[in-house]
């Protein structure tokens, strides 16, 4: 025979799903508080989201927040500018704002950004998150030698590419 299950009372902390933990917050709150999110990551966010609205006196500004965003890359303390570039291309967050960058940057900051991220290009079609910056790099790039350098890093290993789930859609995208 099992024993009766035990109920927790109040006074002993169980809460319900929806209840306030300490301090108002709820458990949720509290857990993506404890994330580790790098102060960059969170400063870019709130940078990305500024330039996806569409409100017409925001338009305006985007090359400025993109300004911005490229100094906070370049000017944070955790290592070298292109070692940064490199680690955000391969997060979900910093893909989402490295394609917000490109997109609303002027020709001269999409070729900054774009030179930054160009030597990663073939790892960036593998990639869950990262192809769609591939192909938006492919897309805005400013000059007819970016787009001449992206093709000839995919046509050396193309029979490889074409197989990939996520490689192939680049591909695709580059040659239609």
């Amino acid at each position: 025979e099992r024993p009766a299950k035990r109920q927790k009372s109040d006074t002993e902390g169980g809460k319900a799903g929806g209840e306030q933990a300490a301090g108002g917050q709820s458990h949720s709150q509290i857990r993506r508080q404890k994330k580790k999110v790098s102060d960059l990551i969170k400063t870019l966010r709130l940078n990305y989201n500024k330039l996806l609205m569409k409100k017409k006196e925001l338009a305006e500004n985007k090359q400025q927040l993109v300004q911005e965003c490229m100094d906070l890359i370049a000017t944070s303390e955790e290592s070298k500018t292109e070692d940064k570039y490199e680690q955000l291309v391969f997060k979900h967050d910093g893909c989402r704002i490295l394609q917000a960058m490109i997109k609303h940057g002027s020709m001269q900051q999409k070729t900054t950004v774009i030179n930054y991220i160009k030597q990663h290009f073939l790892q960036l079609m593998q990639q869950k998150y990262s192809y769609h910056l591939a192909m938006k790099a492919y897309y805005y790039a400013p000059t007819q030698a970016l787009k001449k350098y992206f093709h000839s890093q995919i046509n050396g290993q193309i029979a490889k590419l074409i197989m990939h789930q996520f490689a192939s859609e680049v591909i695709e995208f580059v040659y239609a």
